[in-house]
């Protein structure tokens, strides 16, 4: 990959995050040792390869499937690695949260149970998926199943400062106010804990 370019869908985003985590662990640099292109949503960057505007760029079930199937091959999975990572989160001011908390914690509840239908209830989250993601090849269906239940999504989805250290070594080099940030001090891992207290996983 050395001189080419990779695709990405936005400066500071997850997937500049993770592409950055993924060159470094090829032993690349980032910064010099490839040209990074930010092509907007995932689709984009898809297309972007597709073309041949770009030589890389990250993928998850089910466009990986679609894509190997094409002969594109995976250089690296991150997900196997089992690195500490978030992706998307829900953030809210703490002052909001502490006058609704009864709001967020349904949230929270909400997400806890609709991970553990996910688990229990295969074929209904196979529909699902084969709706909002317009899939109709069973095992590219099996595939994105089995990603996001063994390598993704957890029963209780706690909040950990480790998986937010990518993020900040990639942000400060953008924002100075990054360096030294607390990450820890805006996490608030009790929603979850309630839930699962309540074993509603």
């Amino acid at each position: 990959l050395k001189g080419k370019k990779v695709g990405i869908s936005s400066f500071g985003g997850s997937s500049d995050t993770a592409t950055r985590t993924a060159l470094r662990k090829q032993g690349l640099n980032p910064d010099s040792d490839v040209t990074i292109v930010p092509t907007g949503s995932s689709s984009n960057r898809i297309a972007a390869l597709r073309s041949g505007s770009i030589q890389a760029g990250m993928s998850q079930p089910p466009e990986s499937v679609t894509l190997q199937k094409d002969g594109f091959r995976p250089l690296l999975d991150l997900a196997k690695l089992k690195l500490p990572a978030a992706n998307t989160v829900l953030a809210v001011r703490k002052s909001w949260a502490s006058s609704h908390h009864s709001e967020v914690q349904a949230y929270v509840d909400s997400l806890v149970q609709s991970l553990a239908r996910e688990r229990k209830d295969k074929e209904f989250t196979w529909n699902v998926l084969a709706k909002w993601q317009k899939l109709k090849d069973r095992s590219a269906l099996d595939t994105t199943y089995a990603f996001y239940m063994n390598e993704v999504f957890q029963t209780y989805p706690y909040p950990r400062a480790a998986q937010f250290a990518d993020a900040v070594q990639v942000g400060q080099k953008k924002n100075s106010k990054l360096a030294g940030f607390n990450v820890s001090g805006a996490l608030d891992d009790s929603y979850v804990q309630n839930a699962a207290n309540r074993k509603l996983g």
